[in-house]
């Protein structure tokens, strides 16, 4: 907006609340920012709300929640949005359900979309993936976006595991947050916010409730072992060696190890 490669652009999140909480720190920035005052000079222009915002140089900010009307979204000189970040847009509940991913599938193309200035207009979506075919998901499926996906832990070139940012979260970090989430049965949870791979719960023949967590049994077992080797030398898209230990107790199979 400052350098006027956008006059409005729009904030979208999940709720109207969360997309003031965005703009709060948008505004923030033009408020306290020694670097964009002294280039820019003073940006509190003629509105300055909680979901609204006009900058010295006319362009103007607006939050809306998901599931908000969009229509007659224009300045006062009838130019509509020419960029709308969409942040976050799906929870929990509305990812749950085929009828629920088509709500917001249903605002987006019917209100959203709309809104924004003909040919020039363009969105950007950031979020988490929580369901396979998400928003966020089917963005990234689609040739209408360019995608990346950066997950907390990811594979080099070398094979080896490196964290996307290894200043904040170290390896040994990374390690004992996936440790945690695995003793408390919820690994798919650490695969789906860190590493960016939505699970369909539903489609798995093995339910979270059908596992129990308990302390090794003290008595002698025969434990087993079985290797699982990774053959291919793309070590980018290849899938990785598995290890598992386990032992049997009557009819009961306890999985000692598995990584």
């Amino acid at each position: 907006c400052l350098f006027r490669d956008f006059r409005y652009p729009l904030l979208i999140g999940n709720s109207y609340d969360a997309a003031c909480e965005r703009m709060a720190a948008i505004k923030h920035e033009f408020e306290t920012n020694d670097l964009i005052i002294e280039l820019f000079g003073p940006q509190v222009g003629s509105v300055w709300t909680e979901s609204e915002i006009v900058l010295m140089n006319g362009a103007r900010i607006k939050a809306y929640g998901a599931r908000q009307s969009m229509r007659g979204s224009k300045t006062a000189e009838g130019d509509r949005p020419d960029l709308a970040m969409v942040d976050d847009l799906e929870d929990e509940d509305n990812v749950l359900t085929p009828e629920a991913r088509y709500k917001i599938k249903r605002w987006v193309t019917g209100s959203l979309y709309p809104a924004l200035v003909p040919v020039t207009g363009k969105v950007r979506v950031l979020g988490t993936p929580l369901h396979p075919k998400s928003y966020v998901e089917n963005c990234c499926a689609s040739e209408d976006f360019l995608s990346i996906v950066v997950p907390l832990l990811y594979i080099d070139d070398d094979g080896r595991d490196a964290s996307a940012w290894s200043d904040r979260f170290p390896l040994e970090y990374i390690y004992e947050l996936r440790r945690t989430y695995t003793l408390d049965g919820a690994i798919n949870e650490f695969t789906q916010e860190y590493l960016c791979r939505a699970e369909d719960q539903a489609s798995k023949p093995f339910k979270p409730g059908m596992f129990k967590y308990a302390a090794p049994s003290p008595a002698y077992h025969a434990y087993e072992v079985m290797v699982d080797p990774a053959r291919t030398v793309n070590t980018k898209t290849s899938a990785r060696t598995g290890y598992v230990v386990w032992y049997w107790e009557g009819r009961t199979l306890y999985v000692a190890e598995a990584f």
